[in-house]
C-alpha cells in the first residue's frame, strides 16, 4: 500500500477546511503510487484524491531541478518535470535575472 505517512481524521478535517471541497465524511489510504502517500477523501462535495509528497521525493526533485538549471542547454522537459518542489530561494541567480525577449508576444483572442 502506498501510505507512508498516516493521517489522523482530527488533522485531516481542519486541513481540508482550508479548501472549498466540503466537510470530511470519510477517507482511506489507496494502493496506487509508489513514492507518495495517497488517500481517497470523501467530502460533502464529492470524492477527491489527496497526495502527500514525501520528503525523499522533494529532495530528489530538488536535485534534478538544480541539475537542469545548471545545464548549459537544459532540456525543457527536465526543467518542467522538476519545477514544483518545496525548495525556495530569496534571490534569482544572475544568469536568470535578465529576461531576453526574442519575439513579440502574440495577441491572445477569446473564441
Amino acid at each position: 500500500m502506498a501510505v507512508y505517512t498516516d493521517v489522523a481524521a482530527e488533522d485531516l478535517g481542519p486541513f481540508l477546511a482550508g479548501y472549498d471541497i466540503g466537510e470530511l465524511l470519510a477517507y482511506k489510504g489507496i494502493a496506487e503510487g509508489v513514492e507518495n502517500s495517497n488517500f481517497l477523501v470523501h467530502t460533502s462535495r464529492g470524492y477527491f484524491i489527496l497526495t502527500l509528497y514525501e520528503r525523499r521525493v522533494a529532495e530528489r526533485n530538488a536535485r534534478a531541478a538544480k541539475r537542469a538549471a545548471d545545464a548549459a542547454d537544459p532540456d525543457v522537459k527536465d526543467v518542467l518535470a522538476f519545477m514544483y518542489t518545496d525548495t525556495k530561494s530569496e534571490t534569482v541567480p544572475p544568469q536568470f535575472a535578465k529576461v531576453e525577449i526574442y519575439a513579440p508576444t502574440p495577441e491572445s483572442k477569446r473564441v
